[in-house]
């Protein structure tokens, strides 16, 4: 499980730096008086630049989710063994008391 934690946090992080990193990735956007290829650069780089984000977030929520998932199963292990634990902890009835109930 602490690999999945590394992993989710990994993502966030490189998640976050990807969105405050944008104005240097993607670039400012050309002015009206650009060429259609000057627009089809950015619109290129755009595309890639939120499609990159967009999957580093995907993986930063599925890493999460597996993440939730192992410590549910965990939790109902631990669960389960506690409930063992107790039965099996439980004093044994003397004769007096089961003659009484």
């Amino acid at each position: 499980m602490q690999r999945l934690k590394i992993i989710t946090t990994i993502f966030v992080v490189l998640g976050i730096a990807m969105i405050v990193s944008y104005p240097w990735t993607v670039g400012s956007i050309p002015v009206e008086t650009a060429t259609n290829e000057e627009k089809k650069i950015y619109l290129i780089k755009m595309v890639i630049f939120v499609t990159v984000v967009l999957l580093t977030w995907l993986a930063a929520a599925t890493s999460a989710l597996l993440m939730i998932r192992r410590i549910r199963m965990e939790y109902l292990e631990q669960s389960e063994q506690h409930l063992q634990e107790l039965l099996s902890s439980r004093p044994p009835k003397k004769n007096n008391e089961r003659e009484s109930e």
